[in-house]
């Protein structure tokens, strides 16, 4: 149940920074650096990062690396199917 609750935060932290329109703002400031414009188009990265940090404290960095990939595929999976219906449904239709 613990790995459930981080996997949650770790998904709900890169909804927060990568894809919520409030920071779109600090996202296009910092994508004028190479490795932060990689991250910032990468949803498998994002997902990845934000998944290894929020399991690095509590379960080590072998476990944190594995939750880690699984976070990212979420990631992937999300901005595949689900971005572009909130998307859609916000108005933007992009």
């Amino acid at each position: 149940m613990h790995e459930l609750k981080l996997l949650l935060f770790a998904q709900g932290i890169r909804f927060l920074i990568f894809d919520y329109r409030l920071f779109a703002p600090l996202r296009a400031w910092a994508s004028g650096v190479p490795v932060v414009s990689t991250l910032l188009r990468c949803p498998f990265c994002q997902g990845f990062w934000c998944g290894f940090f929020a399991f690095a404290p509590s379960l080590g960095l072998i476990d944190a690396f594995m939750w880690g990939l699984g976070s990212g595929v979420i990631a992937l999976t999300w901005y595949v199917f689900v971005i572009p219906k909130l998307d859609e449904m916000e108005g933007d239709g992009q």
